[in-house]
């Protein structure tokens, strides 16, 4: 509770009573915030007696809680969260224009980015306080709360990454202030947030230009009804470009939200997203003598990569009480991810023909020894899971409590193949190695936030993670020749 006249604070006791003191008579305005319901503001006229009473009814339940967030918007969130925090606000993307997540988080203290990340950085490199920031293994990329890599346990890497061109804002959570969320947290939490539906109709349409092919073009329109009971959102981004070294990308990236609010307690939403990739990224790089000659060449224009992502989610919000509030959410996502990479040596093997030799033969590490092979790298994964959470606060005594408790289920399915190709640019061939991988986990965690005093607050917490992993490889090399195996194993 906030006097907007004097700046006079107050909070409700655990019945929801609150009170100020050495208020003078007069009219003023009662700012009402919480962590779960949208602000209200009321006037209040105090008496010369220098007493009033107000009786306030909080009935909006937070638009953003139809979304499984991290931290949330209200400032009151921000404060309370352990650890450290950092927040990459609506107005600082739209004012920045930024060309990629990357030029986002290398703003945030602490976070160190990997350049190595395809085109307009469709697969994060994040490293939080000197962890290794390959592929983010030890960071979880969240969107909207829910989990984005190939598989949060099993296969923990970014191959996907969301556009950072239809975020609303980045949530990124260090130290402490972890526990809640998993797994993968060892460095912290980067979390993006989409746009919920506006309030009325509205329409938007960004379109950008640049060298080397470059252009995005990013559609977004939503509204709600009258009594903003229903709210929907549709956001397309088309983004596409040569690149530098001539590698094209090709991204098409279409994501759908719908928010149901049949009573003044409870929020329903649901969100649905289709991702398309097409890009000639490879890992392999130029030599001195080939940058030398020229930086911009690329030895293996056939190398292509392939990522397609379908998802879909369902989440529900219920305050069951004014302090008591619990959010719950169905997810899952399909993953291909196909990468066929040519062959090549850094030196010329005895009797071993090329289909092509870059850079200067006569320095030594100077020259790439194209073969006339490929190995395809296909991957397929199904992520599905189910998690529920409550958030209450009680007091006891002078001292309150914010608590937090949750638990969560995740199944992984992963497919892993490798298919040798008869040419550089070849896309099917000889399997020589194919196994299925699955995976499922059980976590829960409570954390409790202590409220000591104003200016003191202790948060311990506990999280506990359970993960059974079964392994079953069905080609593999024996002997250095594909043969047919039923290798199985688990842990």
């Amino acid at each position: 509770m906030l006097v907007l006249e004097t700046s006079l604070v107050a909070t409700t006791d655990a019945k929801g009573e609150f009170a100020f003191s050495a208020l003078a008579a007069g009219r003023y305005t009662l700012r009402v915030t919480s962590r779960d319901f949208d602000n209200e503001q009321i006037p209040v006229e105090v008496g010369a007696s220098g007493t009033s009473r107000s009786e306030i009814r909080l009935r909006q339940i937070r638009a953003a809680v139809a979304s499984v967030e991290v931290v949330g918007e209200a400032v009151e969130a921000v404060l309370e969260t352990p650890g450290s925090l950092f927040v990459v606000s609506r107005s600082e993307l739209r004012n920045s224009h930024p060309m990629d997540a990357n030029e986002v988080l290398r703003r945030v203290p602490g976070v160190v980015i990997n350049d190595n990340s395809g085109p307009v950085a469709t697969r994060l490199n994040i490293g939080i306080r000197g962890l290794n920031p390959d592929r983010s293994r030890s960071v979880l990329v969240l969107e909207d709360g829910l989990p984005v890599t190939l598989a949060p346990y099993g296969e923990p890497e970014t191959y996907y990454s969301p556009s950072i061109d239809r975020m609303d804002r980045v949530e990124v959570v260090k130290g402490s202030g972890q526990v809640l969320y998993g797994p993968q947290t060892v460095g912290g939490v980067v979390n993006f947030i989409t746009p919920d539906p506006p309030s009325s109709t509205r329409a938007e349409l960004n379109l950008q230009g640049g060298q080397r092919g470059y252009f995005a073009g990013n559609g977004l329109i939503g509204g709600s009804s009258e009594d903003q009971r229903m709210g929907w959102l549709v956001n397309f981004l088309h983004k596409r470009g040569d690149g530098f070294r001539d590698f094209f990308f090709n991204i098409d990236d279409l994501q759908t939200k719908f928010v149901l609010k049949p009573t003044d307690r409870q929020t329903f939403s649901v969100r649905g997203g289709y991702y398309d990739e097409n890009s000639n990224s490879t890992y392999l790089g130029l030599t001195t003598p080939m940058f030398l000659a020229d930086p911009n060449q690329n030895p293996v224009p056939s190398d292509f990569l392939k990522v397609k992502r379908v998802s879909g989610s369902v989440g529900h919000t219920i305050a069951v009480s004014p302090t008591t509030v619990i959010s719950s959410s169905l997810f899952g996502y399909s993953t291909v991810r196909d990468w066929a990479r040519a062959d090549f040596d850094r030196s010329p093997a005895v009797g071993r023909n090329y289909w092509a030799v870059f850079g200067d033969t006569s320095v030594p590490d100077g020259a790439l020894y194209i073969r006339n092979s490929t190995l395809n790298r296909d991957r397929s994964f199904d992520v599905f899971g189910a998690q529920t959470g409550v958030s209450t606060i009680k007091q006891t005594g002078a001292v309150s409590h914010a608590i937090d408790a949750g638990i969560r289920y995740i199944g992984e399915r992963m497919n892993d193949k490798n298919v040798v190709g008869g040419t550089f640019d070849a896309r099917t061939g000889v399997i020589r190695e194919d196994e299925n991988r699955y995976g499922s986990a059980f976590s829960a965690f409570i954390q409790d936030r202590i409220r000591l005093t104003p200016r003191l607050t202790i948060s311990p917490g506990i999280r506990l993670e359970h993960y059974n992993y079964d392994r079953h490889i069905l080609v593999a090399r024996v002997g250095g020749v594909p043969s047919n195996v039923d290798i199985r194993g688990g842990d």
